[in-house]
């Protein structure tokens, strides 16, 4: 069973924020997304896939890469299945993988979940 930290000598930078979610290519064959939701864990291991914390979390995020406009890169993306295999492939070889998007957080100040974003996802 994976150890929780005591409260007294638990750091809210010692929280590790795991996002879990399917990446897929956008209908259009041109683009990446990233969907799903994230939760926080204080314990010295990652959460696993059966976690019910991931069923029951209002965290949510939706990510995507820039357009893709060149030959080589639309052919990688076209090459892309829908095996985690052939689509981490093809990740690889895109280069550039920077996310755009946004995500829900509940800054615990009364107001429930609001939309965030960032400027980028590497």
């Amino acid at each position: 069973m994976p150890r929780r930290q005591r409260d007294g000598e638990r750091e809210w930078r010692a929280t590790l924020f795991v996002w879990r979610g399917v990446l897929a290519v956008s209908d259009f064959g041109n683009s990446v997304t990233w969907r799903g939701v994230w939760v926080p864990t204080d314990t010295d291991t990652l959460p696993d896939s059966g976690d019910t914390r991931y069923e029951n979390s209002k965290n949510d995020f939706a990510l995507q890469t820039r357009v893709y406009r060149g030959q080589d890169e639309l052919e990688i993306l076209e090459s892309c299945g829908t095996s985690d295999e052939e689509q981490f492939w093809g990740l690889e070889h895109l280069g550039d993988i920077r996310l755009t998007g946004s995500y829900q957080l509940d800054q615990n100040d009364g107001e429930g979940h609001k939309t965030y974003s960032d400027d980028w996802h590497d």
